[in-house]
């Protein structure tokens, strides 16, 4: 997601695949460095805060769990609809190409791999295939949640050879049984807003929310 001056025609993919590879099989030596209980408080679990340094699980949940697992059933949706053949084999081929791809882009620069890429690429994005496989959860998020998102319009900047406005915002809105036209709202990745929406005569939805 973030290129050295977004120049993807110069960026050492090479490198960052190298720091991925060490990143998964090189997780032994990793959690030892890191501290396995500073680890599983930082990255893995939810019992640390920015304030005291850890935080990673974060975006580990939002945009690797739950958004992540979104975009992939909506992959299976996408292949089903063209008659892709073998639709969900597809979406999970295409899920772990855009991950590791990511990881590339962000660990370049650790070639001895990177605790974060091994937390995304072996826990959290296994955990979202097989979270979001369920019909159960495809049912409970389909029913009391509303899940969207916006990616923006990659466009290639000339003669600088960057790439700009590559991001991607996920929007969760929580139905309510009692209050049919209003929801709660929160955004996750390319801003973090929290607010309240409501529905007007014609179906607009009016919101207004706060954040970063």
């Amino acid at each position: 997601r973030t290129f050295p001056d977004h120049r993807v025609f110069d960026f050492d993919y090479g490198q960052g695949t190298k720091a991925v590879w060490n990143s998964v099989v090189r997780v032994d030596r990793l959690v030892r460095q890191y501290g396995a209980s500073t680890w599983l408080k930082y990255e893995v679990f939810p019992l640390s805060s920015k304030s005291e340094g850890g935080g990673q699980w974060v975006p580990n949940y939002q945009l690797h769990l739950f958004a992540g697992g979104t975009n992939y059933i909506r992959l299976i949706s996408w292949f089903e609809q063209r008659d892709v053949p073998h639709p969900r084999v597809a979406a999970v081929t295409t899920f772990l190409a855009q991950h590791a791809l990511n990881e590339i882009v962000e660990n370049g620069s650790y070639t001895r791999g990177n605790i974060d890429a091994t937390t995304d690429l072996l826990i959290f994005d296994p955990a979202a295939l097989l979270f979001w496989n369920s019909d159960r959860v495809q049912r409970f998020f389909g029913s009391r949640l509303e899940f969207t998102e916006w990616p923006g319009q990659p466009s290639l900047d000339l003669p600088g050879r960057s790439i700009e406005n590559t991001f991607e915002t996920t929007m969760v809105r929580l139905r309510t049984q009692r209050f049919p036209n209003w929801r709660l709202f929160t955004t996750m990745g390319g801003s973090y807003v929290g607010g309240i929406s409501h529905r007007g005569r014609d179906s607009t939805w009016w919101s207004l929310g706060a954040g970063a």
